[in-house]
């Protein structure tokens, strides 16, 4: 555990400012959070006469939250904007492997009883103000007070319940509802399904906690790596297929999808507040980049930070650019921490 702020922690924090202010100074600068209020006093959902719902929970505050969320993320998931589909396509993949490598380090014996591992709170969190601004400032507390920063066998063990239970967790808490959004509404399901799937989505971070939470309690114990390597493994998996479809999917789009380039679907257009956005939809897809960019250069910063202590950081580093162009960001991570683990749990094997 850190003793004194590291340039790597105080950099992840200067990141996590960085995200805050791409995602809320400049989305309300460039015109889209004022778009975003004018769509919602609409009261119904971009491009339809479908009225949004005015209760779900029951708690107005809260419901009006899930309806602004609703309008921020509807312009990208109906279709009508294929760049800005494939992009959070994209970004929902990295989500999987990212969220796993955090389930891990939670339930590390070296981090019970931290704050690090109180993840369910800070998923919230991190879905109320952003990945890019709260997934950085999340590392950098785990960098501030994890003993795992010096990794030892005992430090880093895990339970193996809780290690094998993380890709079911994952499945039910988060694919499967993710799965559900995407679904096209009114074609498969209701324009009102839809507002209830957006509002069960958005809290995520609950379900995988307590599908994890009962999970690693029937799952059966084992011995040996197999848990582990197998949690990381879905993660790498689901990471990089997603990663290589959105890539491809770019280079060789489908003529229904019109004019899609990597460009289009990748690049944020500017990180200045002069340039305005020119609809909804647009405002959506800049602010989804921005959080992918953002968070996910936080989490390989971190990662090579944390596989330097064997091979240096330039060795580390080069790994990381090469694995994120095979799996994406939050795959390279995943494949990082698992060469990591197998190395220090296999000195104790020796």
């Amino acid at each position: 555990m850190a003793s004194y702020v590291h340039p790597v922690e105080a950099l992840l924090l200067l990141i996590s400012a960085t995200g805050y202010y791409t995602l809320f100074y400049l989305s309300k600068q460039n015109t889209f959070l004022s778009r975003l209020q004018d769509a919602f006093k609409k009261g119904f959902l971009p491009g339809t006469t479908a009225a949004i719902r005015t209760s779900l929970t029951g708690v107005p505050a809260i419901d009006r939250q899930l309806q602004i969320l609703l309008m921020f993320f509807y312009p990208t998931i109906d279709g009508s904007r294929p760049a800005a589909s494939i992009q959070l396509a994209h970004f929902g993949g990295q989500v999987v492997a990212a969220w796993g490598l955090l389930m891990l380090e939670a339930s590390r014996t070296g981090n019970k009883g931290r704050i690090i591992s109180l993840l369910t709170p800070w998923g919230l969190v991190m879905q109320r103000f952003s990945f890019a601004a709260a997934l950085p400032l999340y590392l950098a507390i785990h960098l501030l007070t994890s003993p795992t920063t010096v990794p030892t066998a005992n430090n880093l063990a895990i339970i193996s319940s809780d290690a094998a239970s993380i890709p079911w967790s994952l499945a039910l808490g988060y694919i499967i509802p993710t799965l559900a959004l995407a679904m096209p509404a009114p074609n498969l399901i209701s324009y009102d399904m839809k507002q209830w799937v957006n509002a069960i989505w958005q809290v995520f971070p609950l379900w995988v906690g307590a599908a994890h939470q009962l999970l690693k309690r029937v799952v059966p114990a084992s011995s040996g790596p197999g848990a582990y390597r197998a949690a990381y493994l879905f993660m790498i998996y689901l990471s990089g297929v997603t990663h290589i479809v959105s890539l491809a999917t770019t280079i060789f789009p489908p003529r229904s999808f019109g004019p899609v380039t990597f460009r289009s679907t990748f690049i944020p257009k500017s990180f200045f507040p002069s340039t305005k956005v020119t609809s909804l939809g647009e405002g959506a897809h800049q602010f989804l980049l921005y959080d992918e960019i953002i968070g996910s250069t936080a989490l390989l910063i971190w990662t090579v930070f944390l596989d330097a202590r064997d091979g240096g950081y330039l060795a580390s580093g080069l790994k990381a650019l090469g694995w994120t162009a095979l799996l994406g960001p939050s795959g390279a991570a995943a494949a990082l921490m698992m060469k990591r683990d197998e190395r220090v749990l296999g000195r104790k094997r020796e």
